[in-house]
């Protein structure tokens, strides 16, 4: 938590300049505010991240509501609360795990601890929405295993966009080959 806490100032930042460049993309080719960017600063566009994260809360929305796990039957909007949860907890637990990882090597990286804290939060939301019935044990589990499978490659990534940066690779194809 206290690295989630001192990584803030990093994701606002990051978020910022994001908005900045989705704001860039939208203006004309010949308009002199436009800015050429570096080959070695091009990243993955913000909006295919937000794509992204809608593509995720989706497919788990499917997949929970169309192939429930054996005794975890639960209605659509608790499973669409589900994908919402891993998008938020896995913004926030993989910003953590991929700084980590980056500033001290994968061997570092928190997964165990990611997945409690991502395990620890969801059972909290949950029992205060009154969701104590086992089924929810189950979804909730659920969560927190695909938060743990995008922090290790949170920490994977993060190596090779540092490796990347090191040998004067373009940050762009390196994101899109993970």
């Amino acid at each position: 938590m206290i690295t989630l806490l001192r990584t803030l100032p990093t994701i606002f930042s990051a978020l910022k300049a994001g908005l900045k460049d989705v704001r860039a993309e939208g203006l004309p080719a010949g308009d002199s505010a436009a800015i050429a960017v570096n080959r070695t600063d091009r990243d993955m566009p913000l909006r295919w991240v937000v794509v992204g994260s809608i593509l995720i809360i989706v497919m788990m929305w499917i997949l929970l509501t169309f192939h429930p796990i054996q005794g975890a039957e639960t209605r659509w909007y608790h499973n669409l609360f589900a994908g919402m949860f891993v998008t938020v907890f896995g913004f926030l637990f993989v910003t953590v795990a991929a700084r980590i990882s980056g500033l001290l090597g994968n061997s570092s990286n928190p997964i165990s601890g990611m997945s409690i804290a991502t395990l620890m939060a969801t059972c909290a939301i949950f029992f205060v929405a009154g969701w104590t019935a086992p089924n929810y044990q189950v979804l909730a589990l659920m969560i927190g295993g695909v938060v743990c499978i995008a922090a290790a490659i949170a920490g994977a990534t993060s190596q090779d966009l540092k490796t990347g940066y090191l040998v004067g690779a373009t940050p762009f194809w390196q994101q899109m080959a993970c």
